[in-house]
């Protein structure tokens, strides 16, 4: 009897220390909660807050079960990091920071993913709209470079040149590189008065990220040759070939600029291997017969020209290289044909 008695003792002194352990208000806000009585339970837990402000429980209670329901996600961003103080509450309240960013960049997508499959411009434009807003609100949880990924590209797409430039160089802030970022963010600063600077921050990304930069080498070689500086585009292409010898784009940048030199043998050499891996491409095809005209191939011109107005039978253009190219030839009535074709289509 005496063991007996001395056990009920005890149970009941630690059922009266942990009691005491847990402040009166944090007990009467988790029964308030057990009856569904939210706003009761907020009271209480606000009161705790000024009473145990070092309480780590009274921030999780106000996260979990007031603020993130209500889905005020700032004010449980705060309460959680507060919780993080704490060795016992730190591990949960990073994984609810992140359970929060993930639900709020889910939505996000979501939005984006509708703005691409809409029909209407007007659609489109608004659903980015509201995905740049979500997204938004995801970095403001947590700055994870998908986030960005999708909000720069929201701008992008909506033409947003000002956004994009902010949210990519909130990226850089955060030392978070992503390729995608870069190109839409680099292609935003392209315009003639900010040249020279763009070159210069494009060779200092590449140089600080040259094995995820291929795509913005490329849009450096497209600059340079924009901009007529052929000898450094084509230095560069030489370069970026010799780590990738079937890159047609190059090749095709490559045949462009030969034109430009007026070494139209080399060019229709280059054109001629994106050819062999793009039979059917309109753009190259018509390039390359007028090339070949401009080299006075009259024979290769007529070819491409006739395999160009194949795939695109209602350009003019076609036509025009294949008239004069079966004039040049001594095929004048062939040649007044297609002229009359090449006249009605302009």
């Amino acid at each position: 009897m005496k063991k007996t008695t001395l056990f009920f003792l005890t149970l009941t002194i630690c059922i009266l220390f942990l009691s005491a352990c847990t402040p009166p208000e944090i007990t009467s806000a988790k029964v308030y909660l057990q009856q569904d009585n939210a706003k009761a339970a907020e009271e209480q837990l606000e009161k705790a807050k000024d009473l145990y402000p070092d309480n780590p429980e009274i921030y999780w209670l106000l996260a979990t079960a007031i603020y993130i329901p209500n889905e005020d996600y700032e004010k449980a961003k705060t309460a959680l990091n507060r919780c993080k103080k704490s060795p016992a509450f730190k591990a949960k309240a990073e994984n609810e920071i992140t359970r929060i960013w993930g639900a709020i960049h889910t939505d996000a997508a979501n939005y984006f993913n509708d703005a691409l499959n809409s029909i209407m411009e007007s659609d489109k434009d608004s659903l980015l709209k509201i995905s740049g807003k979500e997204f938004d609100r995801a970095l403001s949880i947590q700055a994870k470079r998908e986030t960005f990924n999708g909000i720069v590209k929201c701008y992008y797409l909506l033409k947003d040149s000002l956004n994009v430039q902010k949210y990519a160089e909130m990226a850089i802030d955060n030392e978070i590189f992503d390729k995608e970022i870069m190109l839409y963010y680099i292609q935003t600063l392209w315009v003639p008065d900010r040249y020279e600077e763009t070159l210069q921050k494009l060779d200092d990304i590449i140089a600080d990220h040259p094995d995820e930069s291929a795509g913005l080498k490329g849009l450096q070689v497209q600059f340079l040759t924009e901009i007529k500086e052929y000898d450094k585009a084509m230095e560069k292409i030489k370069i970026l070939l010799e780590d990738d010898p079937f890159n047609t784009d190059l090749r095709f940048i490559m045949a462009q600029i030969y034109v430009q030199l007026g070494d139209l043998e080399s060019a229709i050499f280059e054109f001629e291997k994106v050819i062999a891996d793009h039979p059917d491409d309109p753009e190259v095809i018509i390039r390359i017969a007028q090339t070949t005209f401009n080299s006075k191939d009259w024979v290769m011109a007529e070819e491409y020209s006739n395999k160009y107005i194949e795939i695109e039978p209602d350009k003019a253009i076609g036509y025009e290289i294949l008239w004069k190219a079966l004039y040049n030839q001594g095929k004048k009535d062939e040649a007044e044909e297609y002229r009359a074709i090449a006249k009605s289509l302009r």
